[in-house]
């Protein structure tokens, strides 16, 4: 299982996608849409943990 934090470009809508793959398939995932505005989402890599 990957969990991503996901945010919109555009709106900043802010959620965390769960999917039940390797991890070795993680970038063949196509990303959601912001259920708000239509969007794709985008990875949140502004957690202070991964600095």
């Amino acid at each position: 299982m990957i969990i991503w934090n996901l945010i919109c470009p555009k709106c900043m809508y802010k959620m965390r996608y769960k999917v039940d793959v390797c991890p070795c398939l993680a970038s063949q995932i196509e990303l959601p849409k912001c259920p708000k505005c239509g969007e794709k989402m985008t990875y949140n890599i502004n957690k202070k943990r991964f600095r």
